[in-house]
């Protein structure tokens, strides 16, 4: 009898844990899912005001599948020799290194470094904007899969158009406002771990 009431009560522990599991990741995704669209934006002006980069960045979490998509503007400069029309990733949370999830702060002055002290001061950059979260997957495997279409305005006929597909072992969001990046950044590393994500063995 006492062997049996020990059995149900650590089933009914377990049970709890799990449930508690399933609840926090299903907050975490529905949390990143809605957040994001509001997000997903970069942006570098010159200075002179032109608009010389704009991606939009969409996202979509389903459990533990991540689907990442980057559109190029094909009216900023850059764009007129070359810009992305599509890019997208798809890889499994589990197979990411929470320990490699950062946030790079990003200016919106084209070409400017907002890693750099010295540059921040010198030109006044304000790194508040905008964010790249970065990450890598566990020991460095090729566990995200991408697939790119690539524009090139001037080339003319099939030479216009390059798709190209592949594994990488690392990738990053570009997100709308550094202090949600941060937010995004603790959200995303938190359902890497749920649905099994660890550390690198080196």
């Amino acid at each position: 009898m006492k062997d049996s009431i020990t059995v149900l009560l650590f089933a009914s522990i377990v049970a709890i844990g799990q449930t508690a599991h399933g609840q926090s990741l299903t907050e975490t995704v529905q949390w990143i899912n809605q957040t994001s669209k509001d997000h997903g934006l970069f942006q570098q002006w010159d200075r002179n005001g032109v608009l010389q980069a704009e991606y939009i960045e969409e996202f979509s979490l389903n459990q533990c599948q991540m689907t990442h998509n980057v559109r190029g503007f094909p009216d900023a400069a850059m764009s007129k020799s070359m810009y992305t029309a599509s890019n997208t990733t798809t890889f499994d949370l589990k197979e990411i290194d929470p320990t490699t999830v950062e946030v790079v702060p990003h200016a919106s002055l084209f070409m400017s470094d907002c890693t750099s002290p010295a540059e921040v001061k010198a030109n006044k950059l304000d790194c508040s904007v905008q964010a790249e979260v970065r990450f890598r997957a566990r020991n460095d495997n090729p566990a995200i899969a991408y697939e790119s279409t690539t524009i090139f305005p001037e080339l003319k006929g099939k030479d216009q158009e390059q798709r190209a597909s592949g594994k990488d072992s690392s990738s990053g969001f570009s997100l709308w406002d550094t202090a949600y990046a941060e937010r995004f950044a603790k959200a995303f590393r938190h359902a890497v771990e749920l649905c099994g994500g660890k550390k690198s063995a080196f």
